[in-house]
């Protein structure tokens, strides 16, 4: 009869919070992700659950060097069911949906959870660890683009470089301020990024959403509605109210002028509409340095 397989586990964040990635590996076979806002305690025990789920119904050990994710599973665990998932200050359990699958990941084979000393030149913890840091690396990489990335002008929109058919986030900026963040192409997998046998490409994705709100237009697109909202109606003169009312003027017409004189945009591609979805949320949030967007932000889960 075979023995429990051996997993080292790791996770790592570029600050705290900050973009991170977690791994495990066997040694010949691993497995790494990076997620663009975490914690380093969310990480490590992300790394466990991803361990075990890709060894189903397997007896496994894990090593790690996360004295906190081995407390989470085993001596806070009981308590933390009885309780209904609060701490003794009775406030909820951080990291919840992580730790009750790992939970589950439990009851249904022997999971033994083994303290291994980190940066101590142990093999499989040492390669866990490089995997979850390059992980984060490329999340972090990906955050970047969207503050530090080339800058485009709506101004010189159709934009070539934008891809016609892709999933993707973009960041709109008023010269350094971040204005909003969106993302397109929700629904889209890895197929339908693939072109058409016949080499014929329709925009789908990015391309459309950005190509929207060049447009100016407000009719379902909430970008331009809060662009006209906030900046153009507030700033009417008493001559371009009295023309909107005489039907001489359009607001239509004038968010187009607005966004195309005043704004810019940066933007990443993804690899499906799932990635884009994540990286959108979790910069709306405050992935970026410069903070959350004027627009549209979205409170962070720690707040």
């Amino acid at each position: 009869m075979n023995g429990p397989v051996q997993v080292a586990t790791d996770g790592a964040c570029l600050g705290n919070p900050g973009p991170g990635g977690w791994a495990w590996t066997i040694g010949l076979t691993d497995a790494s992700g990076g997620q663009y806002v975490t914690t380093n305690q969310e990480m490590e025990l992300r790394a466990i659950l991803e361990a075990l789920r890709a060894h189903p119904d397997q007896a496994i050990v894990i090593l790690t060097d996360s004295q906190y994710a081995i407390d989470c599973v085993t001596t806070w665990l009981p308590e933390w069911q009885r309780r209904g998932w609060r701490t003794s200050a009775r406030r909820p359990v951080k990291h919840q949906p992580i730790i009750k699958a790992i939970a589950a990941e439990q009851d249904r084979r022997t999971v033994q959870l083994v303290k291994v000393p980190g940066h101590a030149g142990h093999p499989l913890n040492e390669r866990a660890d490089r995997l979850a840091a390059a992980a984060a690396a490329q999340a972090a990489l990906t955050v970047q683009q969207l503050e530090a990335g080339p800058l485009h002008r709506f101004g010189d929109w159709p934009n070539d470089q934008v891809p016609k058919r892709a999933a993707g986030v973009y960041s709109v900026w008023d010269g350094d301020r971040i204005m909003y963040v969106g993302m397109s192409g929700r629904a889209m997998t890895a197929e339908d990024l693939e072109v058409s046998p016949t080499g014929r490409v329709v925009a789908k994705g990015l391309w459309t959403r950005l190509n929207a709100h060049a447009s100016g237009r407000r009719s379902g697109d909430q970008f331009c509605v809060d662009v006209c909202d906030r900046f153009v109606v507030p700033a009417l003169t008493p001559s371009q109210q009295h023309q909107l009312a005489a039907g001489g003027l359009s607001l239509d017409d004038l968010t187009r002028g607005f966004i195309r004189d005043q704004l810019a945009y940066r933007f990443v591609v993804t690899a499906d509409g799932t990635e884009a979805a994540r990286l959108e949320v979790e910069v709306r949030r405050g992935a970026l340095s410069i903070g959350r967007p004027y627009l549209n932000p979205l409170e962070p889960p720690w707040s």
